[in-house]
């Protein structure tokens, strides 16, 4: 995931200092990053459903861990919004 990312922000930045590029290339650009957007979006949803699993068997730590996942949840939304 990183190295894909580091790829379309490489991309990115010689694509905005060439007008011809960004525009031949403005579609590839979004439908790579919509694909990544989609890989990161399903893979905080399954952890989630995997959190949500272990919570409901009432593992040791699953509500400590239940926590510290909100809290970091509100860390990242609260700046955005």
């Amino acid at each position: 995931m990183v190295a894909l990312g580091l790829v379309l922000l490489f991309l990115l930045t010689q694509a905005t200092n060439n007008r011809e590029m960004y525009e031949r290339n403005y579609n590839r650009l979004f439908i790579l990053n919509m694909v990544v957007a989609a890989l990161l979006i399903s893979a905080i949803v399954w952890i989630a459903i995997r959190l949500g699993l272990r919570l409901r068997a009432g593992k040791f730590g699953s509500r400590l861990l239940v926590k510290l996942a909100a809290i970091f949840a509100l860390v990242g939304v609260v700046p955005v919004a």
